[in-house]
C-alpha cells in the first residue's frame, strides 16, 4: 500500500515480460483490480486515481506494441471522467499516439 498520497511513477520500466510472456496477463489483471478498487473505496480522487491508471494501462500497451488497446483505454477515461483534471494531458496522448508523434516508452532489458 502507498503512503498517503503516495505516487509511483517509473521512468524507464524493465521489460521483464520478456521473459516471461505471462507477465503481461498479470500486469493487466493488477490493473483491472487496481479499476475495480478504486471505483469501490475512493471518493474525492476517484476520477483522477481512475485516469492516472488508465492512463498506465495506455503506456503498457504501447510497450507491448498494442497501440489500438491503448487507444481505447485512453477514450475510456476521456469517456468517463471528462471533467478530470488530467482530460486536457490524457487528450493529448491520444492525440499523439494517433499521430505517431507518442510512442512507446522504452524499457531496458532484464538482468
Amino acid at each position: 500500500i502507498p503512503p498517503f498520497y503516495g505516487d509511483l511513477r517509473i521512468a524507464k520500466p524493465v521489460c521483464y515480460y520478456k521473459i516471461d510472456p505471462a507477465l503481461s496477463a498479470q500486469a493487466m489483471k493488477m490493473l483491472d483490480d487496481a479499476l475495480a478498487d478504486i471505483a469501490v473505496r475512493e471518493t474525492d480522487m476517484k476520477a483522477r486515481e481512475s485516469v492516472r491508471t488508465l492512463q498506465l494501462y495506455a503506456k503498457i500497451y504501447l510497450i507491448l506494441g498494442q497501440p489500438e488497446q491503448a487507444i481505447g483505454k485512453l477514450q475510456t477515461a476521456l469517456d468517463k471522467f471528462p471533467k478530470a483534471e488530467e482530460f486536457a494531458e490524457t487528450e493529448a496522448m491520444l492525440r499523439g499516439i494517433l499521430d505517431g508523434k507518442v510512442k512507446a516508452p522504452s524499457c531496458d532489458p532484464p538482468h
